[in-house]
């Protein structure tokens, strides 16, 4: 784990170096929700839950840390764009559960 740990903080950090962070949250959230394949919704909310490598990535203070730290040195108006990401794709999330429950 300490390997994966120490290659998601390089990412993170040259991502931000290269003043990329959108990039990167954008992909890093597409495979995670995993919404560009045909996996039902439902399915895919209970496969991330149950996924330990991504659950160990949040639990990691290191991966946590560098993140957080590559958010807060953002120039202002990335900032906005990564938040933007963020809504739209608990927007998305919020939807395709509505749609899971009403079917």
């Amino acid at each position: 784990p300490d390997n994966g740990n120490e290659l998601f903080c390089a990412i993170t950090q040259t991502y931000q170096k290269l003043r990329q962070m959108g990039h990167f949250i954008q992909g890093f959230l597409d495979c995670i929700i995993n919404r560009k394949s045909d996996v039902d919704m439902e399915a895919n909310i209970q496969q991330a839950s149950n996924n330990h490598s991504f659950s160990s990535l949040l639990h990691s203070d290191k991966i946590v840390h560098s993140f957080s730290s590559a958010i807060r040195t953002l120039p202002s108006g990335q900032i906005e764009e990564v938040w933007k990401i963020f809504e739209e794709n608990l927007q998305a999330i919020r939807n395709d559960t509505l749609e899971v429950v009403e079917n």
